[in-house]
């Protein structure tokens, strides 16, 4: 092929391109318009919500910041809350004095879309008078709860670790969602956690472009993003579980795993299912307690979410998980008192 060829097919590859961006918003579908956008009077979801720390990633800055959720569909307010995090880059605790009960998530136990009390934590605090600090960050996995545990110190003392996970850490520890950029790696060794440097995606002005793109969104529902999740992602998050209940143990206290079931699907070429990741997990841990409220997360009844357009626990489902783990967690701990 001569120059003027190669330049006539590229040309028209990229008009084709333009054309198909242009189109997608237009395309019948079944959801259209069915979602949900931050209002613009938010303030969490941009840069000013952002501190980095080495070798960690994203924590929250020190700050009240507005997060309200609209639905594009009814124009309804989804939710409208305040997130207030304190001079330690997590969520404020309301309560005083020192907590023997740690938290450790992502978003669900963070509370997305709730204020402080509505969370999990706060639950455990008011219904069951554990006082429960919350570790939870939008986006988090057990990668940084072993790094929060290992290298800032952050397990309880003389009381219990909470670990709120599920099938849905996976991908999230193995460096296979876009959101983990910047967050711990760890490489199994003789079956617990080694760290080993930051997770790093090649990134140049055509990815950024693509990303935001249209045709993007289709893609990443036609293809699972960065790889299918396998056995060794599953080994790696058993690993790092397996170093967080070591370092639990360290510090006299206790590894308490809150089991949330997911679909099937998600162990789609593995060897695994939620009864053997429930059943490894149970190994590993002091104590496991599903509080999924279900059979997955995808069948949650809706008055366990906050809405259709966001499928997040609600204050309820919050309340009702911490019926389930107060009393456990008193148990433990009356060998402190």
């Amino acid at each position: 092929l001569n120059k003027k060829k190669v330049l006539l097919i590229l040309c028209s590859i990229l008009i084709t391109l333009i054309i198909i961006e242009i189109l997608i918003p237009y395309l019948p579908s079944k959801n259209k318009n069915i979602y949900a956008y931050f209002d613009e009077s938010s303030t969490y979801n941009n840069s000013n919500y952002r501190d980095i720390i080495d070798g960690m990633g994203f924590v929250p800055k020190k700050g009240s910041f507005k997060s309200k959720k609209i639905s594009a569909e009814t124009n309804e307010t989804i939710y409208d809350v305040m997130y207030n995090i304190g001079n330690d880059n997590f969520r404020e605790n309301l309560f005083t004095g020192k907590a023997n009960v740690h938290l450790f998530g992502g978003s669900i136990a963070f509370g997305e879309g709730l204020n402080e009390n509505e969370t999990l934590s706060y639950y455990l605090w008011d219904n069951h008078n554990l006082k429960t600090k919350n570790f939870g960050v939008h986006g988090y996995g057990v990668h940084q709860a072993l790094f929060l545990i290992d290298n800032l110190d952050k397990s309880a003392l003389n009381g219990v670790n909470i670990l709120l996970t599920g099938p849905l850490h996976i991908r999230r520890s193995a460096c296979k969602v876009s959101y983990a950029y910047g967050t711990p790696i760890y490489k199994s060794e003789n079956g617990y956690a080694v760290y080993n440097g930051i997770c790093i995606f090649r990134k140049n002005i055509f990815t950024k472009i693509f990303n935001k793109s249209n045709i993007s969104k289709i893609y990443y529902k036609a293809f699972i993003k960065y790889g299918k999740t396998n056995d060794k992602d599953l080994e790696q998050y058993l690993s790092i579980v397996r170093s967080i209940k070591k370092k639990t143990n360290e510090n006299n206290s206790k590894l308490v795993i809150a089991y949330l079931s997911a679909k099937d699907s998600y162990f789609n070429n593995t060897s695994f299912n939620n009864k053997e990741l429930f059943d490894n997990l149970s190994k590993i841990s002091d104590k496991i307690i599903d509080v999924t409220l279900a059979d997955n997360l995808s069948a949650l009844d809706q008055k366990y979410i906050i809405h259709k357009l966001d499928r997040h626990p609600s204050a309820l489902a919050n309340q009702e998980r911490a019926d389930k783990l107060g009393p456990v967690i008193k148990e433990i701990l009356k060998r402190w008192s």
